[in-house]
């Protein structure tokens, strides 16, 4: 099922790839079950809803009127008098557009100023450009520049279906953006002073009669009309769908909506993803196109992407899930693009139904008796170093801006907050997170005995409870920089340049006799390694613009080296040993495991593991040379 939703012309659907047999689907877009009654609210979704058709004059244009009553065809609307004679259609159209302007409404002001470029960079960040694709839709022969900036700060007041949500704008926001889809000039904007549409009395009067003998009432609200009664069941007999009202059908619609065959109903799982497809949720959410999203370029693809909805329900709290849908959170604020605002009447039921269909966990509450631990292991002396990537109360990251982890128990559930820092590669291929526990074993054996459930449960225990300062969180009146070993290595996560190239999943190394190296998380190798000073802590620190670390110009390439040199890696994450605090990388290939130390004087030491064959292990060494 496209993640697009459904559109009519044949055109879209071959190039969306939409189920045309989906009968569920199909009823629901087009809107059936609002005339027809539907033989189980278990197996119909709620019909989508034509827009209110108050004060059209305030907002539509009559030509346009005119000529979208005489060809819908582009959109879900059907056709409502391709039945009559031609003199009668056109008479027909005349006195509905008559009526439909009868009640002008007040035209809403226009913007004093356009400015179509900034409206066109927000078309491509916010979202717009996820269902409306990289060019604007066509709106000059609908809209006045004044009527579209008016219905994009609300478009839910006209659209209350929630199809076109709305998307946090200001109104400069929404003026510039109006003026990129009207292709306005950017310069200061003209009042709009064309001659108010003169309504016809009597056309109006026969207008609303057409309105009511059409039953237009069932799809779109209109005061001084009534909501017909629903007609008999959809299948009772089978409909030929050729109207009235008449709907411009592919074959294999007419075939699925004339089929005899009653659907079986939703459970939570098809219910929650025809409800996702409906809202185009997954337009952002499981989209991978970088030309449609953009963010916190030194985040990679975590810092442009919307998450993942894939198990949503395992990992948010159904409140949480609310109030993001209510635009009261906002988690992710690197992201360009944001949240739309579909109306809780439209989806107030998917928090429940995300629990339902991912079978979300009992809410658990993990031992809270190790406040302490959990400070020090999300600090960085002795601990995991969480701080190092995630905001923590009002502190940024050090080495990078990513999410807060503070009050985390409001968001995530516990289980899969374990789950995820066992192995965050499996969760969530790709992730700049790496794990401190591989496989379940702590990489920290000096906190509660390396208790891999223990330390986490601390972890998630500090998070929610915890007020003291982590350590590692620097002071900017210190103007204590450079970070120096001291008696053990030190590793530094962040964002690093080497000449031209940027690593954002670089793991920096050092130790006390001044050789240090460089180790690169995406690729699962190190990259370079030099002598002399360590790193300069300022920007990991304190830049918001840019925080990320150049690397000495004499820092040398590290030759790839053991039998699996050139095969894909996949990081797996590191751990210490307990008493050097030398750290181990490990990684895998498709073939093998492997483990990767490099030691203060630079002497290499790879082990490798053989899928197949658990019991071997081929240890090779080599030594760095600057």
């Amino acid at each position: 099922m496209s993640i697009r939703g459904l559109i009519l012309l044949p055109l879209l659907l071959a190039v969306q790839g939409l189920a045309a047999e989906d009968l569920r689907h199909l009823t629901s877009e087009l809107g059936c079950t609002a005339c027809h009654q539907a033989p189980s609210a278990e197996t119909y979704l709620q019909p989508k809803r034509g827009p209110i058709l108050d004060a059209v004059g305030s907002r539509l244009k009559p030509d346009w009127i005119r000529a979208f009553l005489a060809d819908p065809s582009n959109t879900t609307m059907p056709n409502m008098v391709a039945h009559l004679p031609e003199a009668e259609q056109q008479e027909t159209i005349e006195n509905l557009t008559h009526y439909l302007l009868s009640d002008g409404g007040k035209k809403p002001t226009t913007p004093s100023n356009a400015h179509p470029i900034g409206g066109a960079q927000l078309h491509k960040t916010i979202g717009c450009a996820a269902c409306h694709g990289g060019d604007p839709p066509d709106l000059s022969q609908k809209y006045t520049f004044g009527s579209l900036t008016h219905f994009l700060l609300d478009p839910l007041a006209t659209r209350p279906d929630g199809r076109m949500p709305a998307m946090h704008l200001s109104r400069d926001e929404a003026a510039d953006i109006a003026a990129y889809w009207l292709d306005l000039k950017p310069q200061a904007t003209k009042p709009d002073r064309s001659s108010p549409f003169q309504v016809d009395a009597s056309r109006a009067t026969a207008g609303k009669a057409a309105f009511e003998s059409l039953q237009c009432a069932a799809c779109h609200t209109r005061k001084g009309t009534k909501t017909p009664p629903l007609a008999k069941s959809i299948f009772t007999p089978a409909p030929d769908c050729q109207g009235p009202p008449r709907y411009n059908l592919t074959t294999a619609q007419k075939a699925t909506l004339t089929t005899t065959d009653t659907p079986l109903p939703f459970d939570p799982h098809t219910r929650l993803q025809a409800n996702l497809e409906a809202f185009k949720c997954n337009a952002c959410h499981e989209s991978d196109d970088p030309n449609l999203f953009t963010g916190d370029p030194l985040l990679g693809d975590a810092g442009r992407f919307p998450p993942t909805l894939t198990d949503a329900g395992r990992k948010l709290r159904p409140t949480w899930i609310t109030q993001v849908l209510e635009g009261k959170k906002r988690y992710r604020a690197y992201l360009d693009t944001r949240m739309p605002l579909y109306g809780m009447a439209n989806v107030g039921h998917l928090p429940d139904l995300f629990a339902q269909a991912h079978q979300a966990p009992e809410i658990t509450h993990p031992p809270e008796n190790h406040l302490t631990e959990g400070h020090q292991l999300v600090g960085t002396s002795g601990g995991m170093g969480c701080i190092t990537c995630h905001a923590w109360q009002e502190n940024l990251g050090v080495a990078m801006h990513g999410p807060s982890i503070s009050a985390i128990g409001e968001r995530l559930h516990f289980d899969w907050f374990k789950a995820y820092l066992i192995d965050p590669q499996r969760i969530r291929p790709n992730t700049l997170m790496p794990s401190f526990w591989p496989e379940g074993k702590s990489g920290n054996p000096n906190v509660l005995d390396g208790n891999t459930n223990q330390q986490i449960a601390a972890i998630w225990t500090f998070l929610n409870k915890g007020t003291e300062t982590p350590a590692g969180i620097p002071n900017p009146g210190s103007q204590e920089f450079e970070i120096l070993p001291a008696d053990k290595p030190i590793v530094q996560r962040g964002f690093m340049h080497h000449g031209t190239r940027l690593h954002t999943s670089a793991i920096a190394v050092g130790f006390p006799n001044k050789t240090n190296f460089l180790y690169d998380a995406a690729t699962s190798r190190p990259i370079v390694a030099w002598k002399g000073r360590f790193l300069d802590g300022y920007p990991l620190w304190f830049s918001r613009m840019d925080p990320s670390v150049t690397l000495p110009e004499h820092a040398m390439p590290i030759p790839a080296a053991g039998p699996d040199a050139k095969s894909p890696r996949r990081f797996k994450g590191y751990r210490f040993d307990p008493n050097s605090g030398l750290p181990t990388f490990l990684s895998e290939t498709e073939t093998s495991l492997i483990e990767e130390q490099i030691h203060p004087d630079l002497q290499r030491t790879l082990i490798i593991t053989q899928r197949d064959k658990p019991n071997t292990r081929q240890e090779f060494q080599s030594q760095i040379k600057l």
